[in-house]
């Protein structure tokens, strides 16, 4: 889509603004499909009225998908619209929150930006402990995911989240430039040349 990245960048921002409010008077599993529904209706109509701005009368040109994790000591929300995923540890077991979503045709997915969007919406709220999680975009899904068993391949994760054991909390700046390397060299190129975003974290880190 032609102003995606403005989109992405401002649903991050929204939703984040929102989860916040929402915490600061409510419980976070009280948070449910509904509520987040609403809120996507609201950022479309956010998007329709600065499409003009951007000489576009198609909301689909602000196109993306969407990813939400909220986690706290022993519950968790998770909320996804379109491809990309939620990989987790809870209890020493890797899994997927939810697996990529397909749209009507291969390849192809469906957006925050989408019509009869409740029909769109991944909700999950888990009551675990979850000590580990990382979240990208479908440009990793054929590295990070076995297909086979609909599963996390778990050679993947298992480095990274040993590194981040060991480090101080907070973003470390080192890890991710040393990541960012990996992410673009030959050897990862060649196997994928869509968007690779991910993103790592654990307990206590």
């Amino acid at each position: 889509a032609n102003y995606s990245d403005i989109s992405s960048n401002l649903l991050c921002h929204f939703f984040v603004k929102k989860v916040k409010q929402w915490l600061k008077t409510n419980e976070l599993d009280s948070l449910d499909k509904c509520d987040i529904e609403q809120w996507i209706k609201i950022f479309q109509k956010i998007l329709m009225r600065i499409n003009r701005y951007y000489n576009t009368d198609d909301i689909r040109d602000f196109a993306s998908t969407m990813i939400l994790a909220v986690v706290e000591d022993s519950k968790a929300v998770f909320c996804q619209i379109g491809d990309g995923c939620i990989v987790i540890n809870s209890n020493n077991n890797l899994q997927c929150v939810f697996w990529p979503q397909n749209g009507e045709y291969i390849n192809t997915t469906n957006f925050v930006t989408d019509k009869n969007i409740s029909q769109k919406i991944m909700f999950k709220i888990l009551y675990n402990n979850i000590t580990e999680i990382s979240i990208f975009t479908d440009g990793l899904e054929s590295i990070a995911l076995n297909f086979s068993k609909k599963e996390p391949h778990v050679p993947f994760f298992t480095p990274f989240f040993n590194l981040l054991k060991n480090c101080p909390p907070g973003e470390n700046k080192e890890l991710s430039d040393a990541l960012a390397e990996f992410l673009n060299s030959e050897l990862i190129c060649k196997k994928t040349d869509d968007d690779k975003t991910i993103v790592f974290g654990i307990k206590g880190a």
